[in-house]
C-alpha cells in the first residue's frame, strides 16, 4: 500500500485506474493481465459509456505516460 499512496492521483472519475497505471509503467513497474469475464450491459442497465468516456480514457493515457510527476516521499517527521 505505500507504492499507491505514494503516487499522486489527479482524476477523479473514470480514467482513475487509466492514470494510476501509466504511473505505475513510467516507475518501471510491470503489471500482469489477468482474464476477466465481461457482459455488456445495457442502457437500461446502467451501460451508459459513451465515445467522449473513450476520448477522456486516451487523453489521459497519452498526457500521464509523458507529463513528468513525483511519488509523494513519506516524511521522516517525529522520529
Amino acid at each position: 500500500m505505500p507504492l499507491l499512496k505514494s503516487i499522486p492521483i489527479e482524476a477523479a472519475g473514470f480514467e482513475y485506474d487509466n492514470e494510476l497505471i501509466c504511473k505505475l509503467f513510467r516507475l518501471g513497474y510491470n503489471l500482469r493481465e489477468v482474464p476477466i469475464h465481461y457482459y455488456l450491459r445495457s442502457y437500461e442497465e446502467g451501460g451508459k459509456i459513451k465515445v467522449r468516456d473513450g476520448i477522456k480514457i486516451l487523453w489521459t493515457i497519452i498526457k500521464r505516460r509523458f507529463k513528468p510527476f513525483h511519488p509523494v516521499r513519506e516524511s521522516n517527521q517525529g522520529q
